[in-house]
């Protein structure tokens, strides 16, 4: 290659560059390459939903929980390390979830809220650690125990983010056959946050076959998905006893199914994420 064709190369590739360079500045002044972008991680892994004012606005009378709930439900969600692009102009809440943090306690649900307003030009970059990771009153009762034969022993939570009656489904908690005396299984169910429990029946499958509660009063209501709901407000109880074959093997498969929904107090849920809030990370 002569020294005038090297030149020449050299002339047409500084031209592209510049052109480029004011191809980009142009974009800008337009706003067409704003960073609008948000970058999300933490300690550990976590989901991370991004809940748009709007959507808090269409989730209706649950609001911002309803509107997490649903993105929980489908999956919409991003795994860490994860970013946000091309996002809209607007007020966003940032909801980042740990699914391993411990409920046994009623004080872990590993869930982290902030509040963002997304401009043209918005780029934010979060790393979150694990004491921002606060203790979480979650709202996901009613909670169940065990009889043990001495005491009733906490054992999870039942209907667990089941909000709103559009919602209504049956959980499974699958319970220990040793905890089972004489055939006789002992529960109670309890309501202990602000909300209300609707139960539409509460039965016990067993190797495929299923067992009602023995208490007749509690029949009526709990013991057929009909609608007809055993209502429990913040710190009422219902007691159940089941008869079930005595001397069960370690390997019987004992299932509590329940179905239902809860309702939270409004007031209560605004309070809940006003405290847990977290404002520029």
């Amino acid at each position: 290659m002569s020294i005038l064709e090297n030149r020449t190369k050299k002339l047409v590739m500084i031209k592209k560059q510049l052109f480029l360079s004011l191809l980009v500045v142009c974009c800008l002044s337009l706003g067409q390459l704003s960073a609008q972008t948000i970058k999300i991680n933490a300690y550990t892994k976590c989901k991370v939903a991004l809940i748009s004012a709007q959507e808090v606005k269409d989730a209706g009378r649950y609001g911002w929980w309803s509107a997490w709930q649903t993105k929980k439900k489908s999956k919409e969600y991003k795994d860490t390390p994860c970013t946000f692009k091309n996002i809209a102009p607007g007020v966003y809440t940032i909801v980042v979830y740990n699914p391993k943090a411990s409920t046994s306690t009623d004080k872990g649900d590993g869930v982290v809220l902030e509040k963002v307003t997304v401009g043209k030009k918005f780029s934010l970059k979060a790393y979150y650690n694990a004491g921002d990771f606060r203790d979480w009153n979650c709202l996901s009762c009613p909670w169940l125990y065990v009889y043990d034969g001495q005491c009733f022993m906490k054992k999870t939570e039942i209907l667990k983010d089941v909000v709103g009656a559009k919602n209504k489904t049956t959980t499974v908690y699958e319970i220990d056959p040793q905890a089972i005396k004489n055939g006789v299984l002992k529960i109670k169910i309890q309501e202990e946050k602000d909300e209300i429990t609707h139960l539409d029946q509460i039965q016990v499958r067993l190797n495929h076959q299923t067992y009602l509660p023995q208490e007749q009063a509690m029949l009526a209501k709990l013991a057929h998905n009909d609608g007809q709901y055993q209502k429990l407000k913040k710190g009422q109880a219902i007691t159940l006893t089941f008869q079930l074959p005595a001397h069960l093997k370690p390997t019987d498969k004992v299932q509590l199914e329940s179905t239902g929904f809860y309702i939270p107090d409004a007031q209560f849920l605004e309070a809940v994420y006003q405290k847990y809030l977290i404002r520029g990370k």
